[in-house]
């Protein structure tokens, strides 16, 4: 039998407060009573950042929730692709700066190479010290090691926009999903007896 009202105990007794943050806290503030399972209680759950994908993997059940998978699924396909295009359209972006940083770290990487053979080159001919010849090596690896965080720095600050805008292309896609499983949330729980 479903309940009149959803409480913060019964979140609770459901074990919702294992998805990472305190649903059952948030919950309890905005509806310290418990709340119906209204049109307008579903979205303001949206706004306050609760689960109601959890609502209704722990609270509908049956025919109900069977219902309600074939109502939601045109809406998870039309997530699916927006997180599908943010992701391509972020590997795109950021492939086009990877190749320029591995080709960065390929010199740089060529540069160290050349600089340690050298150093080995002239401490076997005696030109240089066994002490002369650590050095250098430690000179060349410092330069190496001081280039690749340049280049990966770079890269962070070349991706980061194209990361946020991936970002919030999912944020806004997962809104609009949200809003359109509420109706069939609510007909679900219609449907439950």
């Amino acid at each position: 039998m479903k309940p009149e009202k959803i409480t913060a105990e019964m979140l609770i007794e459901k074990g919702t407060a294992k998805c990472g943050f305190d649903q059952a806290g948030t919950f309890r503030r905005e509806w310290p009573y418990g709340a119906e399972v209204t049109l307008e209680n579903l979205n303001r759950a949206i706004e306050l950042g609760l689960s109601i994908e959890l609502f209704v993997e722990k609270f509908v059940s049956g025919p109900a929730k069977e219902a309600y998978r074939k109502a939601e699924a045109p809406a998870m396909e039309a997530f699916q692709e927006v997180l599908d295009t943010a992701q391509d359209a972020l590997e795109e972006a950021t492939n086009l700066v990877a190749e320029a940083c591995i080709k960065a770290v390929a010199t740089a990487g060529e540069t160290y190479g050349k600089a340690i053979a050298l150093a080995k080159v002239d401490y076997r001919r005696l030109a240089i010290s066994e002490e002369a010849c650590t050095e250098a090596i430690a000179a060349a690896q410092a330069v190496f090691f001081a280039e690749t965080d340049r280049v990966i720095d770079s890269f962070e600050e070349a991706t980061n926009p194209d990361k946020e805008a991936r970002m919030k292309a999912v944020r806004a896609g997962r809104l609009v999903y949200l809003k359109a499983i509420v109706s069939p949330i609510y007909e679900a729980w219609q449907m439950m007896e």
